[in-house]
């Protein structure tokens, strides 16, 4: 284990016990349907409105998520190697830069399924 870096052992640790529950919540949730009706009232040809809605609040967030890798990725290039000229909030934004990049790669990464 000396190899896998210990902010990618604490962004598994919270991370997926948050998507079982969250996964375990939402399939208790269905009932015997196993199955969601986006339609209003099950109503047929009513998910189209919908359908957009859902789509442009996930092309929102995989638009923030880069742009916030990004500008964590040029952070980390732009630092100077000397701690002492950096302010602490640099070397907190270091720390948590990996644990950040990978929420925000998983988020766009989950987008791909929708």
């Amino acid at each position: 284990m000396s190899g896998v870096p210990k902010t990618f052992i604490v962004a598994l640790a919270f991370g997926l016990p948050v998507f079982g529950i969250l996964s375990l919540i939402g399939w208790c949730s269905l009932g015997d349907y196993h199955h969601w009706f986006f339609d209003p009232l099950a109503e047929r040809g009513k998910f189209e409105p919908h359908a957009k809605r859902y789509q442009t609040i996930a092309t929102l967030i995989v638009t923030l998520s880069a742009a916030s890798v990004a500008f964590l990725a040029n952070f980390l290039v732009n630092i100077p190697a000397d701690k002492q000229l950096r302010s602490p909030y640099s070397l907190k934004l270091e720390a948590v830069a990996p644990q950040a990049m990978s929420f925000f790669a998983s988020a766009s990464y989950l987008r791909s399924f929708l």
